[in-house]
């Protein structure tokens, strides 16, 4: 599982998949044995091997506890850092849970590329906005009472 000259192309496919709702082709981009974490302590952090381990404990979670009419993943994506087959993306979340919490988000996500797929994953998200939204566990302040909180817009004008 090497580099591949390919891998900012790899990862640009994947966010324009997600942000059309391309489902099969966002969980194909994984390469069958991918290694994937997601940083934190929610249920749906922790390190996977295996394509299908990784989409049953996060992917397919975070997606059944979303209301479909309001999801909008990757509307704003932008690739930082490209180092032969490594890859560093941020990209925006925006949906509602089907528990009515909002489930808007910045996600920093570092790829590994060989062979045209994405050999390692590495996620970093609002933890606190995966337990209130998709694990039902308010851990927050309500919204309204937060202060200017940063958007990848924000970011990406630096």
């Amino acid at each position: 599982m090497n580099g591949d000259s390919g891998a900012k192309e790899v990862v640009e496919r994947w966010y324009i998949a997600l942000a059309a709702g391309d489902m099969d082709s966002v969980i194909a981009a994984f390469h069958p044995e991918v290694t994937a974490s997601v940083v934190g302590t929610t249920p749906l952090s922790g390190r996977f091997s295996g394509r299908d381990d990784f989409v049953a404990a996060t992917i397919g979670v975070l997606f059944d506890a979303l209301d479909p009419e309001h999801v909008r993943f990757a509307q704003n994506w932008s690739i930082f850092s490209v180092d032969g087959p490594r890859v560093v993306g941020l990209m925006s979340g925006d949906a509602v849970a089907k528990n009515g919490e909002p489930y808007n988000s910045v996600y920093c996500q570092l790829f590994t590329i060989g062979g045209g797929q994405i050999v390692e994953y590495l996620e970093f998200v609002d933890t606190v906005r995966v337990e209130a939204a998709i694990c039902d566990n308010l851990l927050s302040r309500p919204a309204e009472l937060r202060r200017n909180p940063m958007t990848i817009a924000d970011i990406a004008s630096r």
